[in-house]
């Protein structure tokens, strides 16, 4: 379990918090996959037959919205996730979820997770050329260690 603090945050990817005041995103995308071979079988008839090598790659793709007008460093928020990814380090993934009987909330940590892409769009420009909407996508890959 996570240590208290005051700090408000949805999810913490290492050091990068994504929170409402921040860069919060809009949308989870949890995929896991499972290892199957194909082996032939003594006759054609009951050929080929599955046999199950292993659990497969997880992922994990996040969308989101920054308002850099409501976010301090706003404009700086995906540039910081980069800097996060070119450190070439898996990450400790954790978030928060609702506690039993919805007061307040938990952390969950999900082990360490690579940043495999990055994605931005800027829309909605002022004047002086800023956006006034970031959307971003960033992709995630679960980090696998070999025990030996």
């Amino acid at each position: 379990m996570m240590a208290s603090s005051n700090k408000n945050y949805m999810m913490k990817l290492g050091e990068f918090e994504f929170a409402v005041k921040a860069a919060s995103f809009n949308k989870l995308s949890y995929a896991s996959s499972y290892r199957w071979e194909p082996n032939e079988a003594p006759t054609k008839t009951n050929s080929p037959l599955m046999q199950y090598i292993g659990p497969g790659e997880r992922t994990l793709d996040i969308e989101g919205i920054i308002y850099p007008q409501m976010a301090a460093n706003g404009l700086k928020q995906v540039d910081d996730m980069r800097k996060q990814a070119s450190r070439g380090e898996p990450l400790q993934l954790c978030y928060v979820e609702a506690a039993a009987g919805g007061i307040g909330g938990v952390g969950r940590i999900l082990g360490k997770w690579c940043i495999s892409s990055i994605n931005e769009e800027r829309t909605l420009f002022l004047a002086d050329g800023n956006p006034r909407e970031i959307t971003f996508s960033m992709s995630l890959k679960a980090y696998k260690f070999k025990v030996e």
